[in-house]
């Protein structure tokens, strides 16, 4: 373990924190703590469930409205998308809806969101084994064709109420959790960090004390202001450059930890979401 953690191995529901700071240290024992949590948190517990199937009658290529029908874990559109003789069109829209509908990616307050980015993927994938090495291709050697950068490109976003315009959405959210998904539950061979906002902010006080360097708040974030300024075709490459720092960075930072305190990206993940949310 670093030094400079606070740490009581004799009280197991009291967080390690970072010496003299409230900031959740990378140890083992705060991953077991928020894996528990995970377990427990409603929206997420039954996402990793392969026996969480949908409800009878639920198709996730109608268009027809399905209310009232459970759609299925993201474990189980994944394991069925495995099986022989599977629909892998079906359950990849299965898989999409219920990562869309889970971890509130938004792609709903696009025009035909989900069913765009299905379309995006079977363009470049046409059955599982194709969806794998897809996720195979490390994005830090090749992000100009990778499935991120293919997923990441702005949606037209569905007008306000009163029928006015609102700006085009980028969907690099959705793009990176599909990919840590879809990899997590097929046993790729390469693991990806879901961007998310609230990481992102509090991704600078890791790289901090871990890394030793010291980076603006914002240093993760999508600026605005700058985004603005960009052309269509920019603000993809602006999102992408974010997101290719942002999975470096981790690396760095997982990569400093003592043996006795490697993680996943996913168990960092969880660390400092659920502490900053």
């Amino acid at each position: 373990m670093l030094p400079g953690i606070d740490h009581d191995e004799k009280e197991p529901y009291i967080l390690d924190y970072i010496k003299g700071t409230k900031i959740p240290a990378l140890t083992r024992k705060n991953a077991r703590f928020f894996k528990a949590v995970v377990k427990l948190d409603s929206s997420y517990r039954n996402d990793f469930d392969p026996k969480m199937e949908c409800s009878p009658g639920f198709n996730p290529l109608s268009d027809e409205p399905q209310t009232n029908k459970y759609y299925g874990s993201t474990a189980y559109w994944f394991a069925e998308m495995e099986k022989e003789n599977s629909n892998f069109e079906r359950c990849l829209m299965g898989a999409i809806i219920s990562i869309d509908s889970t971890n509130t990616t938004h792609l709903e307050s696009c025009v035909d969101g989900r069913k765009t980015m299905k379309e995006r993927i079977l363009n470049e994938c046409k059955n599982v084994d194709e969806l794998k090495a897809k996720l195979n291709k490390q994005f830090f050697t090749n992000k100009d064709n990778h499935l991120i950068a293919v997923l990441s490109p702005a949606i037209e976003a569905k007008p306000n109420k009163d029928g006015t315009a609102r700006t085009d959405r980028h969907n690099l959210s959705f793009a990176s959790k599909f990919c840590a998904y879809a990899s997590k539950f097929l046993e790729t061979d390469f693991e990806y960090p879901k961007y998310d906002g609230v990481v992102a902010k509090n991704l600078p006080k890791y790289i901090e004390y871990y890394v030793g360097n010291s980076v603006k708040k914002t240093e993760y974030k999508v600026s605005n202001s700058k985004d603005k300024q960009l052309t269509e075709e920019k603000k993809l490459e602006y999102r992408l450059d974010i997101y290719y720092h942002y999975f470096e960075v981790i690396n760095k930072i997982i990569n400093s930890l003592p043996t006795d305190d490697k993680m996943t990206k996913e168990e960092f993940d969880h660390i400092v979401w659920y502490a900053f949310k």
